[in-house]
């Protein structure tokens, strides 16, 4: 090519007729002698591997013996490779630990309730019950009269102090804060009322909705009351309300008999601790 381009320059038609049937000779012989090495090449590898294959009747051409012209050899399926790939396992993703809540022990105390003790905050009384859920009611009471009894209103409520909050759930323990102002409200009672078997206990695992003869031991009841509304207490302690057949009743001459219905006809309906709201003008 170099000697192609220098002729064009100088611009002479011989030298470019020259040049050209040069360029021409050179380029059939340069092809000649490379098909000539093709097939020299390819004679050589078809003999090598024909030889190969004489040799070792039924035996696969290897890799080296697979050159340029050589015959195609078909892959034996049954053969397995010299060096088969290693597996790589799948890496394995430990299973997670199963996820456990234990909700807060609230066991029912003569002076609290799990670990909160009468005089309490507000906010530390509702935080450690969390577990009940939502308030279902949060009332205020104002008692703005001195009494006897402590403070009382118009409505006939009463309390130990002029103001009472009171906050109650779906389970039916209602909580009783009182004070003086919003502020300095501390935690002063508990109630728990309902017939339906509860799920709160004292430390002697007794609770409202279990009849006496199933608690006999650990509770005593006392007789008389307001015909089938009875009263008792725990060992520790706690209040109860019991509803019976009759607890009470009257003679022929009017006067009162306290009696005691039959234990296993008999409910505990309400528990209670510390300071609750009363009611002046009740029945009994």
């Amino acid at each position: 090519m170099i000697v192609s381009a220098a002729a064009g320059c100088g611009g002479s038609g011989s030298n470019a007729t020259l040049a050209g049937s040069a360029n021409s000779l050179q380029d059939t012989s340069v092809s000649s002698a490379a098909q000539a090495a093709d097939e020299s090449v390819g004679t050589s590898a078809t003999i090598d591997t024909e030889t190969s294959l004489a040799a070792s009747p039924g035996a696969s051409p290897t890799t080296s013996d697979a050159v340029v012209g050589s015959p195609t050899t078909a892959a034996d399926p049954t053969a397995q490779p010299a060096n088969p790939p290693a597996t790589v396992a799948s890496p394995t993703t430990p299973a997670a630990a199963p996820v456990t809540t234990t909700a807060p022990s609230l066991t029912l105390r003569t002076d609290g309730i799990g670990g909160q003790s009468f005089g309490a905050r507000v906010t530390d009384v509702l935080a450690a019950v969390s577990a009940l859920g939502v308030p279902t009611s949060d009332d205020l009471i104002i008692l703005p009269n001195a009494s006897d009894v402590g403070f009382e209103n118009e409505d006939g409520d009463f309390f130990v102090a002029p103001l009472a909050r009171t906050v109650c759930f779906a389970e039916p323990l209602c909580l009783v804060f009182g004070g003086t102002t919003n502020e300095d409200l501390t935690f002063r009672g508990w109630t728990y009322w309902g017939e339906t078997l509860g799920t709160i206990f004292n430390a002697s695992r007794v609770t409202i909705g279990q009849l006496w003869s199933e608690v006999a031991d650990r509770i005593t009841v006392v007789p008389g009351g307001c015909y089938t509304i009875g009263s008792g207490t725990t060992s520790d302690g706690i209040l109860l309300t019991l509803q019976g057949d009759s607890f009470s009743s009257f003679d022929d001459d009017g006067g009162y008999v306290a009696s005691l219905p039959p234990p296993e006809e008999t409910r505990i309906v309400g528990m209670a601790a510390g300071e609750e709201v009363g009611y002046l003008f009740g029945d009994c």
